[in-house]
């Protein structure tokens, strides 16, 4: 088990940051945050990042043997197109996930798992062509772009009063099933190219129209409209 503290450093940042190699399970806690200036890979063992943020440029890429614990912000920052990968067999957690950089594209490289999502006012979020998956437990914040081409986001929140602001765009398959969890809508419209589930929990929809390409369910779970 090893510490990470860089209070008082005069370059308080790295390049690259790996943690992990090819055996072993070593726990790395951090004391103060993390800027990493390009590239994140946790290759083995756990980051225990408990309530540190970080703040990544480059791709963040959790190996099949790396963990996470702790929930604290985690922002991709910088410019440019970068991938967000997680090939563990049970998908791990890093957080609230912020995307907000100059520009900032960021892919998904696999299915991923997050806290929640914010795209800020010039960023992109995308599950590339290989139409990855992903998990929320919180809130969903669009404020620019999010591409879902034909992948499924999953809202699987186990607390209610949980929001989600598409930002306009359109969800493909859309998934909720949190047990426990309730969703509302900020917007008043709300767009979804293939199917709509409430597997799980309570949802309500938004106050104007909710366009649906394919098919509604919610066996297992409970929606309220919220038209006057």
């Amino acid at each position: 088990s090893e510490t990470i503290d860089e209070t008082g450093a005069l370059s308080p940042s790295f390049y690259s940051l790996t943690f992990g190699t090819t055996t072993g399970n070593a726990t790395w806690t951090l004391v103060t945050g993390l800027d990493i200036n390009n590239d994140l890979t946790v290759t083995r063992g756990t980051l225990a990042r408990g309530s540190q943020v970080l703040t990544i440029a480059g791709a963040l890429t959790n190996a099949a043997n790396g963990f996470w614990t702790g929930v604290a912000s985690t922002t991709f920052d910088g410019t440019g197109t970068k991938i967000w990968t997680d090939s563990n067999a049970t998908l791990q957690n890093i957080g609230r996930v912020v995307v907000n950089g100059t520009s900032k594209t960021v892919q998904l490289g696999s299915n991923v798992l997050a806290q929640s999502i914010y795209i800020g006012a010039d960023d992109i979020l995308d599950v590339t062509t290989a139409n990855h998956d992903l998990t929320v437990l919180s809130d969903w914040i669009n404020n620019n772009t999010f591409i879902a081409r034909s992948g499924e986001v999953f809202m699987s929140a186990t607390t209610p009063n949980r929001t989600i602001t598409a930002g306009a765009d359109a969800f493909f398959d859309l998934t909720f099933n949190g047990a426990g969890g309730s969703w509302s809508f900020t917007e008043a419209d709300l767009l979804v190219n293939n199917d709509f589930r409430v597997s799980t929990g309570t949802v309500t929809m938004p106050t104007g129209t909710t366009t649906l390409l394919g098919s509604w369910s919610s066996v297992g779970g409970t929606f309220a409209h919220n038209n006057a």
